[in-house]
């Protein structure tokens, strides 16, 4: 059967490029970049904080580096690094990554001792910072619920129960809430007391 011209020059064409990307994926070449995992965040904007693309030289030492930057970043929760060989010859990057949720809001339990402003105020004091539409961190978290108890026994309640609630919104949202128990107030000598038992 004869083949026509035309189909002859097309699959000249595309046998040309194929030769032309396997010529240029070189063994020390990052041939390709994939993302995966992504909810929030567009692709296009991960990829600018990665700045690593396709074409660029394979470092692992710029690789680790580029690692090490987007954890420090406090934007995901989870995130791993993987190289394959890339059918060009070169190799491909694959990038697993899981957003932290985002925080919605914060929410004190009503107490007689500590309102809201009062404990606001002194989480600004100790520079915790809950912030509401930003990326979730634990740590903040419980350095709240130490802020707070500590505000609490400056008012003499020195047995006061502070335990935090991390409440699932969504798949990519989260609340905060503080269950806070006062007690009873610690009286001075109910104190000096303790201290003589606990000293024999």
């Amino acid at each position: 059967m004869r083949i026509p011209k035309r189909l002859v020059s097309i699959a000249a064409v595309v046998l040309t490029l194929v030769g032309t990307h396997r010529a240029f994926a070189q063994p020390g070449t990052i041939e390709e970049v994939f993302v995966q995992g992504l909810s929030r965040m567009q692709e296009e904007a991960f990829l600018h904080l990665l700045q690593l693309d396709a074409g660029d030289p394979y470092d692992e030492d710029a690789i680790r580096a580029r690692f090490r930057d987007l954890w420090r970043r406090g934007l995901f929760e989870d995130l791993v690094f993987e190289v394959e060989d890339a059918p060009g010859g070169g190799k491909a990057l694959i990038v697993k990554v899981k957003e932290r949720p985002v925080l919605t809001s914060v929410t004190y339990e009503d107490n007689p001792v500590a309102t809201r402003t009062a404990i606001e105020d002194r989480l600004k004091e100790r520079g915790v910072e809950l912030r509401l539409g930003q990326p979730l961190d634990m740590g903040e978290v419980f350095f709240a619920e130490s802020a707070i108890r500590d505000l609490l026994g400056e008012k003499g309640f020195l047995d006061a129960e502070v335990d935090s609630e991390v409440r699932r919104v969504t798949d990519t949202t989260r609340a905060v809430h503080y269950s806070i128990t006062p007690g009873g107030k610690t009286r001075i000598a109910d104190t000096l007391t303790k201290r003589l038992v606990h000293s024999r």
